[in-house]
């Protein structure tokens, strides 16, 4: 966890928004700094944007997600979320048509427009789980928003909104356990029957995870199968 002020911002580098540096942990054992990126973030302080800037911003023909107007961010929270401010201001996040360098983005960037120094805070990962940190829908303890999410924000150049959350890796782990499990416990034979069952029981986290990896998920049953079969068990 990598702390820094900068301009009144206090920006913390959280490991499902943003991209590690290659001196961090998590660049070793295979996951490594990435030279380039489609998004990145920065902030709006209304004290010193330009009364025009959303028009500037929409004129300028590029993709832009800005958050509601978020309240001064309070000493007790900086060790959560993404950009952190001391006083009020908006979220930006900027989408390039295909991948660049943060040099690149840097130069794209309207000068009245907050930026952390450090280019692994620069680069956002995840996407849309930093929209979703926009208007707080994984931190419920935070400042929350009325009406639906999408309301909330303002999409600039058909910006492409997704608030669908992204797994951490953890979470994706605990959930092929589940479904691991959920083959095991009920005798899963077919691919077509795992569906259904978990249509059925409404358990769509896994439904998505058997969906995305079909392949695997059927040679693991066709092995169980077999294995039954060898067994006398069928």
């Amino acid at each position: 966890m990598q702390l820094a002020v900068f301009t009144g911002v206090v920006y913390h580098t959280p490991a499902s928004t943003c991209i590690p540096e290659p001196h961090s942990p998590r660049a070793k054992g295979g996951f490594f700094m990435a030279s380039k990126a489609r998004f990145f973030t920065g902030l709006i302080y209304e004290d010193s944007a330009p009364d025009d800037y959303e028009e500037q911003m929409r004129d300028s023909l590029r993709q832009w997600l800005l958050s509601p107007w978020h309240s001064p961010d309070p000493v007790q929270d900086l060790e959560t979320g993404a950009l952190k401010a001391l006083k009020r201001h908006r979220h930006v996040m900027y989408c390039h048509g295909n991948s660049i360098t943060a040099k690149a983005a840097r130069e794209i960037m309207p000068p009245w427009l907050v930026l952390p120094p450090s280019d692994a805070a620069f680069m956002v990962g995840s996407y849309r789980n930093l929209a979703r940190y926009f208007v707080h829908l994984d931190q419920p303890d935070k400042e929350q928003f009325a009406g639906k999410p999408e309301s909330n924000l303002t999409c600039l150049n058909n910006f492409p909104l997704d608030l669908s959350k992204e797994l951490t890796k953890g979470e994706r782990r605990e959930l092929k356990i589940q479904l691991w499990n959920f083959c095991r416990e009920n005798c899963v034979t077919e691919f077509g029957e795992l569906l259904d069952m978990l249509g059925d029981a409404q358990e769509w986290d896994m439904f998505e995870m058997a969906f995305d990896n079909q392949s695997k998920i059927e040679g693991y049953i066709r092995s169980k199968r077999n294995s039954w079969k060898t067994s006398g068990r069928e």
